[in-house]
C-alpha cells in the first residue's frame, strides 16, 4: 500500500496534506486496515523526523472511525453440535477445529502449525507463524509469515484430552504440518470450506472459522478466566484489546460472578 503511493515523492517534500491524501485513497479498505497501514508507516515518519527530513506531520492526520462490531459466538449447544459431528468424522484435519476452540488459534495460525511447535511432554504449542494468502506480481499466492505482533508469537497450554486428540493424529500424519495437505501447508481459505461443510452436518447456522477464535474466548470467561490470562493467550498486544473486544461477554460473566457471591451468603 505504501510503497505504490510514494514511490514518487520526494521525502524531504512530504507534507500533512500528502499524507491526508494516502489515508484517504484507501477509503475502501476496512478502517482496521487503515490504522494498521498508517501506524506501520507512521514509525517510518517517526525516524524521518528524528533524522530531521520532515516535520511530525503525521500528528494531525484524520483516521476513519473503526466500526464496533458485535462478537459472534456459537452457543453452548450450538458448540455441543459441532464437537457431537467432529466427534463421528473421520477427517484428520478436523483437528484443526478443536484446536481453535480449545486454544483460541486464529486460523492461518493453526493453518501454519507444524509438529515440532508442540511439546506433548510439557503439553504446549508455540505459535511460531502464520499462513496468509497475497498477491505477489499479480499472482495469488501462499505465504509462511511471521506472526502479526510480537504478542501473537506465544506458548498456550494444550489441554489434555486435547494433547490425547493430537497424538493421534500425528501417529497416522507423516506431513511437517499438523493439517496435512500433502507435505504443504493447509490454504485457510480450504480450511474455511471443511468448516463450512462440518456446520452444515451439525446443523448449525454458518459462520466464518474465526467465530471458533470468539467461542473459546467467551467459554474462557464463561468459566473465569482472567483478562490477563486470556489476552495472553489469544495473542492480544494489550489486555485492553481483549476488554474492548468482549467486554459484553465480560458484563455476563461479572453478573454470573455476582450471583455466585450471593449465593454463597450464609
Amino acid at each position: 500500500y505504501i510503497q505504490p503511493f510514494f514511490k514518487k515523492t520526494v521525502l524531504r517534500k512530504l507534507n500533512k496534506d500528502i499524507l491526508q491524501a494516502f489515508i484517504n485513497s484507501m477509503n475502501s479498505m476496512a478502517p482496521a486496515t487503515v490504522k494498521g497501514v498508517f501506524s506501520f508507516f507512521r514509525e517510518t515518519l517517526k525516524s524521518a523526523y528524528k533524522n530531521e527530513y520532515i516535520l511530525p506531520i503525521w500528528v494531525d492526520v484524520e483516521l476513519p472511525r473503526l466500526k464496533r462490531h458485535e462478537v459472534k459466538a456459537f452457543t453452548k449447544d450450538e458448540q455441543k453440535l459441532i464437537e457431537n459431528t467432529l466427534s463421528i468424522n473421520d477427517n484428520p484435519n478436523d483437528i484443526g477445529v478443536w484446536i481453535c476452540l480449545y486454544t483460541g488459534l486464529r486460523i492461518g495460525e493453526v493453518c501454519g502449525l507444524r509438529w515440532n511447535d508442540i511439546d506433548f511432554l510439557s503439553r504446549n504449542l508455540t505459535v511460531n507463524r502464520t499462513i496468509q494468502r497475497m498477491t505477489v506480481d499479480g499472482k495469488s499466492v501462499l505465504k509462511e509469515l511471521a506472526p502479526k505482533s510480537t504478542a501473537s508469537e506465544r506458548k498456550i497450554p494444550i489441554p489434555s484430552f486435547l494433547a490425547e486428540m493430537l497424538k493421534q493424529v500425528k501417529d497416522n500424519n507423516c506431513t511437517p504440518y499438523v493439517l496435512a495437505t500433502r507435505s504443504h501447508m493447509m490454504d485457510p481459505r480450504t480450511f474455511q470450506y471443511q468448516f463450512k461443510n462440518i456446520l452444515e452436518r451439525a446443523g448449525v447456522k454458518y459462520h466464518n472459522a474465526h467465530t471458533l477464535r470468539h467461542t473459546f474466548s467467551v467459554r474462557a470467561l464463561e468459566t473465569g478466566f482472567d483478562i490477563k490470562t486470556l489476552s495472553e493467550i489469544l495473542g492480544h498486544a494489550d489486555a485492553a484489546i481483549t476488554l474492548k473486544t468482549y467486554a459484553h461477554s465480560l458484563d455476563e460473566h461479572k453478573r454470573n460472578s455476582m450471583e455466585r457471591l450471593g449465593a454463597s451468603r450464609a
